[in-house]
């Protein structure tokens, strides 16, 4: 018999990472002054396909997915959350666990799974808007 209950974290957890890598896809775009037409028009689908994707209301596939990352100038392992985001350096870091409680997050983070790490990431992601 099949758990229900680990289908549906499965499900949740999918969903979270469609959702991580539309806003990803959105925010790099943007900075890159690139349009969601331009954008639709480079992998062959419509503006709103696009909205969609960065909604994370559908999953891109991974062709579709390493064409938009090369159309934005990123890597896929950046929309993926798997890479620091380009243009953060050793001083950002470094003034970033300057803040009160910084390192001790640091530390705790390192101790958690990767599915509580993504967890983690999306709650703070929300709570900063």
């Amino acid at each position: 018999m099949k758990n229900n209950s680990n289908d549906s974290n499965a499900k949740m957890e999918n969903h979270a990472v469609d959702i991580l890598i539309g806003r990803n896809i959105r925010e790099k775009r943007i900075e890159v002054g690139v349009t969601q037409a331009a954008l639709a028009n480079h992998l062959g689908i419509s503006k709103n396909q696009v909205h969609k994707y960065e909604n994370g209301s559908n999953r891109l596939s991974i062709s579709m997915l390493v064409r938009a990352a090369r159309l934005i100038g990123t890597s896929v392992a950046s929309l993926v959350g798997e890479a620091p985001r380009e243009g953060k350096g050793a001083l950002d870091l470094e003034r970033a666990l300057e803040i009160e409680d910084a390192a001790e997050l640091m530390a705790l983070y390192k101790k958690l799974s990767n599915r509580n790490r993504l967890a983690l990431r999306i709650f703070v992601a929300a709570l900063a808007g």
